[in-house]
This record gives C-alpha cells, sequence and structure tokens, in this order.
C-alpha cells in the first residue's frame, strides 16, 4: 500500500481447510480509524491475494488515511 514503515498496517495469513486466509488492517496512529481487508483463496495465490487486500484498504479509506499521515509528517 506504499504506507513506509511508520504507518501502523498490518496483515495476518492462516492457512486451513479452506485455502489461505489473509486478514490487513491499516489504522490512524492515533487509533481513532482502523480499516480491515480479509480475503480467502488457494495458498499458491498468495500474492494475488495480498493485491486485491491491498487494494480493498486503498479502496475503502485507506488512500485518504496515508495521505493525511504523508501530510502530517514532517
Amino acid at each position: 500500500v506504499g504506507g513506509g514503515c511508520s504507518v501502523p498496517l498490518g496483515a495476518y495469513a492462516s492457512l486451513g481447510s479452506e485455502g489461505l486466509r489473509l486478514t490487513a488492517v491499516l489504522a490512524s496512529p492515533t487509533g481513532d480509524r482502523l480499516l480491515r481487508a480479509a480475503l480467502s483463496g488457494l495458498a499458491i495465490d498468495a500474492g494475488g491475494l495480498g493485491q486485491v487486500v491491498a487494494r480493498e484498504l486503498l479502496e475503502n479509506g485507506g488512500r485518504e488515511l496515508l495521505s493525511s499521515l504523508h501530510a502530517s509528517t514532517p
């Protein structure tokens, strides 16, 4: 998503009977805003799942959140 190392961003993946489950979160530094995206699919397509989840975060407010973080960074 292009946040850098100072952005509160995380991801967790688990492998189960339904395949790979990827959950990602993006938060404001104060924690007052939290975005979450999750997707399940084939483990062989982990990179594709990551791209879809990242796109979903960005399209659902992440782009604006990142812009505000970059604007407030000296």
